[in-house]
């Protein structure tokens, strides 16, 4: 089997696959679908914004989310820009969550919802720049932002400097770090 980037799995899952239906998910309203052809869209937004907010190619971004569609766009995303992700467990305290984040040097935390916005706005080193995933977060800091607004900050011109980090994608590149507890 030959080795593939994980970004570029999912391009090449959204042209095999287009329409199918490459996650389910439930929220309030019920059951949801996302196909592979719109999670390809998302990630390759994802990367575009991540781009235009400044992140280079082996930048690190947190994620201190629980898991969700939101979760695995932006890791791919990340994952397309160049990027590494760097998750940090969503029940982890405001403590526990500043040490990685401070440890792994991220630029940038995707938040899941209020829980996570609160403890990452409370570091003691200060409030990272910080993307809410869930639209009723109340957000605090000028570094705050909702997931929405976020991706619609991107100038299609950062859609060229994606294409470059794409292109440059390599299977020697650090994708993810992740923090245990030790042993």
């Amino acid at each position: 089997m030959a080795m593939v980037h994980l970004a570029r799995m999912i391009r090449e899952s959204a042209a095999s696959f287009g329409s199918k239906e490459a996650m389910r998910y439930r929220d309030a309203e019920g059951w949801r679908s996302i196909s592979y052809a719109e999670l390809s869209t998302r990630v390759d937004a994802m990367a575009r914004a991540l781009v235009s907010a400044g992140i280079e190619a082996g930048d690190r971004v947190a994620l201190f989310a629980p898991n969700g569609p939101d979760w695995a766009i932006a890791d791919f995303g990340i994952l397309t820009a160049g990027a590494v992700g760097v998750p940090i467990y969503a029940t982890d305290t405001a403590r526990q969550a500043e040490q990685v984040f401070l440890d792994s040097g991220a630029k940038l935390v995707f938040v899941g919802g209020q829980e996570q916005h609160d403890k990452a706005a409370a570091f003691e080193s200060g409030p990272p720049a910080l993307v809410a995933f869930d639209p009723a977060t109340r957000l605090s800091g000028k570094g705050s932002s909702s997931l929405a607004d976020f991706l619609a900050r991107a100038p299609p011109e950062s859609a060229a400097e994606v294409e470059r980090r794409f292109a440059a994608a390599s299977l020697a590149a650090l994708a993810t770090i992740i923090y245990t507890s030790g042993a």
